[in-house]
């Protein structure tokens, strides 16, 4: 059971890890590896918030 856990951990810390780096590929004008919501683009702009809140999930991960 504390392995299927952990594994769990891992698969969740790499969707995390993953979301922020796409962030990071979009806040820095590439092309995005996978789609971004465009009401969520609205609402997070180009600015520190989406910087913010993409950091918050790339830093996540270590945790």
């Amino acid at each position: 059971m504390k392995i299927m856990i952990r594994m769990i951990e891992i698969l969740l810390g790499f969707i995390f890890l993953g979301a922020g780096l796409n962030g990071y590929a979009v806040l820095f004008g590439f092309e995005p590896i996978a789609p971004t919501s465009p009401a969520a683009m609205e609402f997070l702009g180009d600015g520190y918030l989406l910087a913010m809140e993409k950091a918050s999930k790339s830093l996540q991960e270590s945790y």
